[in-house]
This record gives C-alpha cells, structure tokens and sequence, in this order.
C-alpha cells in the first residue's frame, strides 16, 4: 500500500521485506536476495503497459503490427526495463527508445511522457506486489525440495 501511494520502492522496501519475512513465511534470506534482485529487475506490469501504449501509438500512426513486430516489442521492452532503474520518470528514456526503434510517430512522446506518470505509479506498486507473490511461490517450492538458507 505504501508503494502505491508514494510511488517509490525504497519508500516501503522495509514494509515489504517485513511482510515477506514474517508474514508470509518466506524464508530471510531468501527474502533478502530475492526482493532486492527482484524489485529491480522483475517488471511485468511495465512491459505489460507498454506494449499496451505500443499497440495504441501504432493504430494511429499507421505502423503494420505483425506477429514479428509484437514478439520485438515484447523483447525491447523486456530488455529496456530491466537496464533502467525503479525510479519514477525513469522509464521515459525506455519509451524513447522503444518509440524509436519501432517508426512510431515522434508526437507520441508526450503521450508517452504523460502515461508513464500516471501508469507509473500503479506499475511499481504492482511489480513489488507480484515480487512478493513470486517469492512465496518459489520459496514453497524450494521449501519442498529440502533447500534452505539459499543465501548466507
């Protein structure tokens, strides 16, 4: 909740590594190593988001979206979000980049600026959330294989 109303990680990264450790159950080292890999470098809700606002700049730009042109998308923005750090505002050079790359009219950058803002927001929220979601996951699972203390 802290993240989405603040709109920074480093803001509720403690309420999070909390919740993970003692209220979920996942184990603290695991928790540790994971939440900190993960809030940088596992963005669904950015690549999902993005790849919507794709599709929509290119219906009124006039680009073919092909099966090609959807799986590069899908990759650019993988690839672009991962190498920009979980700031707000700094996904805008990704949207830069990824308007760029795919002939997409240069009038969509401020379209693109303005959606970052407000999607942003909800976005990192959301990431931290699923991170927390897939620690539980993978720490169930490692927790029946008989692995434990993965990190010391």
């Amino acid at each position: 909740m802290t993240a989405l109303r603040t709109g920074y990680l480093d803001s509720s990264y403690g309420q999070s590594e909390h919740c993970c450790s003692n209220l979920l159950g996942v184990d603290r080292n695991f928790t540790k190593a994971g939440l900190n890999l993960g809030l940088v470098m596992y963005m669904p809700s950015n690549v999902i988001g993005a790849v919507l606002f794709l599709i929509y700049a290119t219906a009124f730009s006039k680009v073919s979206v092909s099966p090609l042109w959807m799986i590069f998308s899908v990759l650019l923005a993988v690839v672009l979000f991962v190498a920009t750090p979980p700031i707000p505002g700094a996904n805008i050079l990704a949207y830069i980049a990824m308007i760029s790359m795919l002939n997409i009219n240069n009038e969509f950058l401020m379209i693109a600026l303005m959606y970052e803002i407000m999607y942003g927001v909800f976005a990192y929220a959301a990431n931290q959330f699923f991170v927390q979601i897939e620690l539980v996951g993978r720490d169930r699972t490692a927790g029946r294989r008989g692995i434990t203390g993965l990190v010391t």
